[in-house]
């Protein structure tokens, strides 16, 4: 059977005021009442719906366990619909299962964490679960103890009215209304089974006040247990962000402290290749230099080379002019 929500039953949204949820039981109230709809065979169950409803949600205490135990379900099917569709929104902090590209994957701490918070979770249904059952406890003790007090009220009054009737007929006009023997005899028996009757409620009085006193006080421990598990489980959950962020920034350093190493081996590289260039110039400009000079000194051997031929040729040509004809 699927869980009534006791903001539909309200007719309020989740944010609701307790001036709003107040307002809202007044009106429907008026409108349920079995009274008002004789011919509807479920007006009573839907009026102790509507009861139900705002006994929990104008408790700050129990609306706040309601709300947490009805959210926690919610988040469940939101992870498992998530992991059937590209997620497209930024991930929550809880979303353990539903890491992108871009977020690191959860620690050893942030995952003994998450059980905590899971085992928390859990406890918390279960305290809930057993606080309803006491809850009823005490009411059924309540209306034992209201019956049992209706009852002995009943009884005293009609001690009372009897007495007052005898008294009556003791004044100086009471022979007009005085009991037969039978009567008397039956006024006895009844006085005597009234007195009877209220020693026995007031011992069941009694004994329901003290199951009652002990079940109160039970539903005072588990609200105590509840409120411990609530203060735990936000402290759980303060921790997970503190734990999440300091690993985040660590990885955001390391990813700095990547991304400047990449840098710094990138401007070496850049450096080296440079250095590797400029060397390479020296060197093709030193080889220019080098075979400048080697065809300088070829060009100045050769000329001089032809500077020694024509020298030669010309002092030849000298001594030949020289020779006498015969």
């Amino acid at each position: 059977m699927a869980r009534v929500d006791l903001y539909d039953v309200l007719e309020v949204s989740r944010t609701a005021g307790p001036d709003a949820i107040k307002t809202a039981y007044r009106q429907l109230a008026k409108v349920r009442h079995p009274d008002k709809n004789p011919g509807d065979p479920n007006a009573t169950s839907n009026f102790q719906e509507l009861n139900d409803a705002y006994s929990t949600l104008s408790d700050p205490l129990k609306r706040r366990q309601y709300d947490l135990q009805t959210q926690q379900p919610r988040a469940v099917n939101t992870s498992r619909d998530d992991a059937q569709r590209p997620n497209t929104a930024r991930p929550s902090p809880w979303a353990f299962n539903n890491c992108t590209p871009n977020q690191p994957p959860e620690t050893e701490d942030l995952r003994r964490l998450r059980r905590r918070q899971d085992e928390l979770a859990e406890l918390l249904q279960t305290l809930a679960q057993q606080r309803i059952s006491i809850e009823k406890e005490v009411s059924s003790a309540e209306v034992k103890v209201k019956q049992k007090l209706d009852t002995l009220k009943r009884l005293q009054d009609e001690a009372a009215k009897d007495e007052s009737a005898e008294a009556f007929r003791r004044g100086w006009l009471g022979f007009l209304w005085r009991l037969t023997p039978e009567q008397q005899d039956e006024r006895d028996r009844a006085a005597t089974a009234r007195r009877t009757g209220m020693i026995v409620i007031k011992a069941q009085i009694e004994q329901h006040m003290s199951v009652l006193k002990a079940k109160r006080e039970l539903l005072e421990k588990s609200q105590e247990g509840i409120q411990e598990v609530l203060r735990q489980k936000i402290a759980v959950s303060n921790e997970y962000v503190a734990v999440s962020q300091v690993e985040q920034r660590r990885k955001q350093e390391e990813e700095r402290q990547r991304l400047a190493k990449a840098q710094h081996e990138k401007e070496q590289r850049e450096k080296a290749a440079r250095e590797a260039e400029a060397h390479r110039r020296r060197e093709e400009a030193a080889e220019a230099y080098r075979a400048r000079q080697a065809e300088a000194r070829e060009r100045t051997e050769a000329a001089e080379e032809a500077a020694r031929r024509f020298k030669k040729a010309y002092e030849n040509t000298r001594a030949a002019s020289e020779v006498p004809n015969e």
